[in-house]
């Protein structure tokens, strides 16, 4: 160390060894009446950035290698279930076709569409006008043995009642037969199942992060799949409607957090540059896993037995605490240094590297303590005193919103389209992996912004599309055409939106402001369940809804700046000037 006095300034300069393991010399300045606690400080901050580089360490190892592939073949299982328990409310609460149940005339077994039931239920256009109305039954003269037949004499056309029991058109059985939720004035409990689980995600969102910050994400994701098997099951066995919504709500409250924490898991075993090959591989096992839930709901066609194919496989999950190791990226975090260079070195002898002098002698640092994790915080508040960055999470919530809204809203019009149901459920989730693979390549050509951009403005214009098209015999080919097409683009513009997030601001403030804006992509997620409430008021207001809320987002976004190949944000003032200048911001990918 050497030291050099000025009239009003020491200069101290100070030799160390950067992260090559060459010798600098860094010079510090301090005013003449600063003390040495604050010297030293000072040195603190400026020397900070010599710490155990696991990016580094990570590049020996080989970025997806062998080890690396195992952990993501055991990400497929709980993240093909995430997918199925997200959606499965679309089958178990689903609407059925149903009619008034007329024992004056049934015969047995049960026809449901009888020659005569034209002349006891109020039709139209070759459909019942209420499922619960029927005539008056005005007959009761069995000598005649025309009962069976009942012709429109038998009732009296000019009198309507009501009915409270049901034939319904197939032997599937959800929750509305099963709690005979019939007629418009339970039509409420069936969309509220939906708009339970959603709010669940949206309460538990931020606990379960700081659950993940605090206990780990294998932790977590271990103990989320035990919970939600155990009250997964026991919603099989609900016998009534109230203790079936509680224990949805419950399972959602359990289950929340566990897909972002396994992405998260993916994310921190991997180099930074297959970063994205690892996002590709999640989003695609997602998508499958919808085309799963359709494929089971379409050849079970009980509830019960449903609830218990999804829930029952959440138990294997219980096996990882003895394969799947902890993030290390978290154990250093947390000063748990040994168990992360353990986990670096099983790494390097499944991936049968050898791991360099710098990376042996860095792990050797950091499992004899002399490297600690700096743990950094921010208060989200402060974004406040940055007008753009305000402007800029007010644009990004609506974003969310619009996304959470029509993804999900998408999903639950596919299977009121005209049709088979499971097919169309089925069709419009095999829209998402084309999607997967596309988003990857735009990203990568296109970059952030337009991409999101276009994505959204797609998914508008097929969704005013679909309500365009005119009524013909091949109107609900088009109409799933434009639903394929439509997922296939709300879904891209999804998986950029994770992306473009992060991107968007500094450090400190990255996951706060991650969490608020994921907040409102649960809010409008929450929403869509209750869409085919509006269907009841006008039938094209659904889609046009959907159609113009995104057209809008897709219009907004453009006001963000681009973000592709640009250095992370660590400051503000960094994340306020993105795209205002030339300087030389972006990352070194070579």
């Amino acid at each position: 160390m050497e030291t050099a006095n000025d009239d009003n300034v020491i200069v101290t300069k100070i030799r160390a060894i950067d992260e090559d393991g060459k010798l600098e010399t860094i010079e510090l300045e301090f005013e003449k009446n600063v003390k040495h606690e604050e010297i030293a400080l000072g040195f603190d901050e400026t020397v900070k950035h010599k710490e155990f580089d696991l990016e580094a360490i990570l590049s020996d190892l080989g970025e997806f290698g062998r080890f690396q592939i195992f952990i993501y073949s055991l990400t497929i299982l709980p993240v093909l279930l995430i997918s199925c328990l997200g959606l499965s409310y679309i089958f178990t609460a689903g609407q059925l076709e149903y009619r008034c149940k007329i024992p004056e005339c049934e015969s047995n077994p049960i026809d449901y569409s009888p020659k005569w039931i034209a002349n006891a239920i109020p039709f139209e256009d070759e459909a019942p006008v209420d499922n619960c109305m029927r005539y008056k039954y005005n007959h009761h003269n069995q000598s005649d043995n025309l009962s069976s037949f009942c012709p429109a004499i038998y009732f009296n056309q000019s009198i309507i009642e009501k009915c409270n029991d049901f034939v319904y058109k197939t032997d599937e059985d959800t929750i509305l037969s099963a709690f005979n939720l019939t007629c418009d004035d339970n039509h409420w409990k069936l969309t509220l199942i939906g708009t339970l689980k959603m709010s669940a995600e949206l309460i538990m969102l931020p606990v379960s992060g700081l659950i993940s910050d605090r206990f780990g994400r294998r932790t977590v994701v271990i103990c989320n799949f035990a919970l939600t098997g155990v009250l997964g099951v026991l919603i099989s066995f609900s016998w009534n409607y109230w203790m079936f919504a509680i224990l949805e709500f419950l399972t959602a409250l359990v289950a929340s957090g566990s897909y972002m924490t396994i992405f998260i898991l993916g994310m921190e075993l991997v180099g930074r540059k297959k970063r994205a090959i690892g996002s590709v591989i999640i989003s695609f096992v997602f998508s499958v896993g919808q085309v799963v839930l359709g494929l089971i709901a379409m050849y079970v066609r009980k509830f019960r037995i449903l609830q218990r194919i999804i829930y029952i496989p959440t138990f294997l999950v219980l096996s990882y605490i003895w394969v799947i190791p902890e993030s290390i990226r978290w154990l250093l975090s947390k000063g748990r240094n040994r168990e992360a260079v353990h986990v670096i070195q099983r790494a390097a002898k499944i991936n049968r590297v050898t791991l360099s002098e710098k990376s042996v002698n860095a792990m050797h640092d950091c499992s004899s303590g002399a490297v600690n994790a700096e743990e950094t915080g921010g208060n989200f508040m402060v974004i406040t005193k940055s007008r753009i960055l305000s402007l800029r999470l007010i644009n990004c919530c609506f974003c969310w919103f619009t996304n959470g809204f029509v993804y999900y809203g998408l999903s639950v019009q596919s299977v009121v389209l005209g049709g088979n149901k499971y097919v169309n459920f089925i069709m419009v989730s095999v829209g998402e992996i084309p999607a997967v693979a596309l988003t990857y390549v735009l990203l990568q050509r296109v970059g952030r912004r337009w991409t999101l951009c276009c994505s959204l403005i797609v998914a508008g214009i097929v969704c005013l599309l679909s309500e365009l098209t005119p009524n013909t015999d091949s109107s609900d080919v088009i109409r799933l055409l434009l639903f394929f097409i439509g997922k296939c683009s709300i879904s891209v513009s999804f998986y950029v939106l994770y992306v473009y997030t992060t991107e968007l601001y500094p450090t400190f403030l990255r996951q706060s402001l991650m969490g608020i804006c994921s907040a409102f992509g649960f809010i409008g997620s929450m929403l869509a369940p209750q869409t085919p409430l509006l269907a009841r008021i006008l039938p094209s207001l659904t889609l046009l809804l959907f159609g113009s809320v995104s057209i809008l987002s897709g219009i907004l976004v453009t006001n963000f700046p681009e973000t592709f190949n640009i250095k992370l944000p660590d400051t503000i003032e960094e994340a306020e000037n993105i795209g205002k200048s030339n300087e030389v911001t972006k990352d070194n990918i070579n």
